[in-house]
């Protein structure tokens, strides 16, 4: 279709963006508890495969095998994470937090629940 920043940009990968976008503006407008819903399950199943296929990756057990494969500078690395922090630090767990609370029959006492 184009290209983009020297890189061409095809029509499926412009449709599979959109279609995700619509499927995610819509749980948003269904409201907190479907957005939180889905969240935790992508998060649960995420979590799950890296249990499942980390063992795989050093299989043979070579220490070769554990090294980072994208491994930089020190510095270079510390600068890398923190290119996240403000991102995590913007408040996007609040989501997940505020559907926790918005649950029916949720107690104060419960908010290590949302924490979590």
């Amino acid at each position: 279709m184009y290209r983009l920043g020297g890189y061409p940009v095809y029509l499926p990968h412009v449709l599979l963006g959109l279609t995700i976008t619509i499927v995610l503006i819509g749980l948003n407008y269904r409201g907190i508890q479907t957005s939180a819903r889905l969240g935790k399950t992508t998060t649960f199943t995420f979590l799950t495969l890296v249990i499942i296929f980390c063992p795989g990756g050093g299989k043979p057990w070579f220490p070769a095998n554990f090294r980072p494969l994208f491994s930089h500078a020190p510095l270079l690395s510390v600068l890398l994470v923190w290119q996240v922090v403000p991102w995590l630090l913007s408040g996007f767990e609040s989501v997940g937090k505020c559907a926790e609370e918005a649950r029916p029959g949720f107690q104060a006492r419960d908010f290590s629940v949302a924490i979590y």
